[in-house]
């Protein structure tokens, strides 16, 4: 497909489920070259977010596991390394010029990282010119945590509605209303939306595909930050499951959106604000009672790349994103119980 070597993508593991951002005006809109890319992006984030497991096993890394007070939270990560080269001569300069190959492999923790580069200063020196790579490394963490349903400990009980309400319908405009440093969500003006008549994918149904900016305010003195994502919303067939995928983009400095809150025309991207990029999947999962378990509970895992860009080191950053999504959980079901009560 056309539309595969356009995005640069080679299918792997990890496939068209990655952090670096593609433009949003090669992401397909219709037909068949939509349904691809929406079949090889929804299997990839699932696989991807299956991959956790809890206790966590390599290639993910425990951080820590920490209680609110609504349960316990596992924080786990992993590093990956992209290795990009470019493919061999294909025949049509300008499709070569937009193909580039992409081998996925685990990278070392931070210790191991450390340890090994004495070792991979003296083999980059013996690497002959005709095989550069450019490696990107992508620092990714997750989160674990389970969620008794109906549960009579409470004073107002958890419902499965309430995840499927508050956190996948509606994704971004409930953002707005638990996470402490979302300040703005600006829903991208595109020339035509996604058509999804013609999407299948088996075990899933597409709910929802759209643009959009989501502003960020730092701490003093860090500039705002607004990170593009393409949002697809996607829920089983044949159980309860959803699956919110949050994917990065290049959107040109003068596009314009709508304030989800004001709904008034907007600049996504404004002079003192600083893009960034953030790939995410989450995923709820219902599971019924059991003998073990006298009450339903939902599963709720998530796992992120990002990079607010600007001045901030990567070390600084990766340092705070572990607590961040540790304190989400609470947010939301704090959330959710405001709602509740209004």
């Amino acid at each position: 497909m056309f539309y595969l070597l356009k995005l640069g993508l080679k299918m792997n593991r990890q496939g068209v489920f990655r952090a670096a951002p593609v433009p949003l005006e090669e992401i397909p809109r219709s037909g068949d070259d939509l349904n691809s890319y929406l079949n090889n992006l929804v299997n990839d984030a699932h696989n991807f977010v299956n991959s956790l497991t809890f206790p966590s096993e390599r290639p993910w890394k425990l951080n820590f596991k920490k209680l609110n007070k609504y349960g316990e939270v596992e924080v786990c990560s992993r590093v990956i390394k992209i290795k990009e080269h470019k493919q061999p001569q294909l025949g049509k300069a300008e499709i070569q010029a937009l193909t580039q190959g992409i081998e996925v492999v685990d990278g070392p923790d931070e210790q191991e990282e450390n340890e090994a580069q004495e070792g991979n200063k003296e083999k980059k020196k013996n690497q002959g010119k005709s095989e550069k790579k450019a490696i990107r490394t992508e620092y990714w963490f997750s989160r674990h945590s389970v969620h008794n349903l109906d549960s009579e400990n409470t004073d107002r009980p958890f419902i499965w509605d309430d995840f499927d309400d508050y956190l996948f319908k509606d994704h971004a405009e409930h953002e707005l209303g638990y996470a402490p440093t979302v300040r703005q969500v600006d829903k991208i003006i595109v020339e035509s939306d996604w058509d999804l008549s013609g999407v299948s994918i088996p075990g899933w149904e597409i709910v929802k595909v759209a643009a959009y900016g989501i502003h960020h305010q730092l701490p003093w003195p860090l500039s705002e930050r607004v990170f593009p994502i393409l949002l697809i919303l996607a829920t089983a067939v044949d159980n309860r499951e959803l699956m919110i995928i949050s994917m990065p983009i290049k959107i040109a400095s003068d596009i314009k959106g709508t304030n989800i809150k004001s709904q008034e025309s907007v600049n996504v991207i404004t002079p003192k604000v600083t893009i960034g990029q953030y790939v995410a999947v989450e995923r709820v999962l219902y599971r019924p009672a059991t003998a073990s378990d006298a009450k339903p509970q939902v599963i709720w895992d998530m796992a992120t790349a990002s990079d607010a860009s600007g001045n901030i080191p990567m070390a600084i950053q990766r340092r705070g994103v572990g607590r961040e999504i540790f304190k989400d959980v609470e947010a939301f079901l704090d959330y959710v119980h405001k709602k509740a009560a209004a």
